[in-house]
């Protein structure tokens, strides 16, 4: 396994920018739902650019799947744990800081919820400290998949565009 690391760098750099993005636009409500299917493509460009500044660094040659794979599950999965993390910080300021102000928790006796329990439900700390890590270890794992995916993908195009078409024999 032999990684260009400048091409490493540059696309762990898209990954992580499009992590802050995601993770921000992911909380604005009808946005967030909008951006949601586009968000699986822009996961599969992070995996495929670690190809294309391989590929721009002029090392020549046909790709390599194997490292191309690998190259886009890594930037996958620094992006994906900057994700989970700016998502669940912003997940747990939008609900716990803002949440309280318009929280109405008259309502929720009908449900068998203590109001009492349901204040230090909504105001906890401890939610927060939980979903964080827990979204950091989803968004390593899956965008890894998709990096990698998107790795092959890369290196599949570029195989079917470096071969030489030879016309057949008379």
């Amino acid at each position: 396994m032999n990684l260009n690391q400048s091409a490493l760098m540059k696309a762990i750099g898209v990954g992580v920018g499009l992590g802050v993005l995601a993770g921000i636009i992911r909380n604005i409500p009808l946005v967030g739902l909008g951006c949601c299917c586009i968000g699986w493509a822009l996961w599969l460009g992070v995996g495929a650019s670690y190809g294309y500044f391989d590929q721009q660094g002029g090392m020549g040659g046909p790709p390599d799947t194997g490292n191309l794979a690998i190259g886009g599950a890594i930037s996958g999965a620094v992006g994906g744990l900057v994700w989970g993390l700016v998502a669940g910080i912003t997940s747990f300021v939008m609900t716990s800081v803002f949440g309280l102000a318009t929280a109405d928790y008259s309502q929720v006796e009908q449900y068998g919820v203590p109001p009492e329990l349901a204040t230090q439900l909504g105001s906890s700390a401890a939610m927060g400290a939980i979903g964080i890590p827990i979204g950091m270890c989803v968004g390593l794992l899956f965008y890894a998949v998709l990096g990698a995916i998107g790795g092959l993908i890369y290196a599949m195009i570029a195989q079917n565009q470096n071969r030489s078409t030879t016309p057949p024999a008379v």
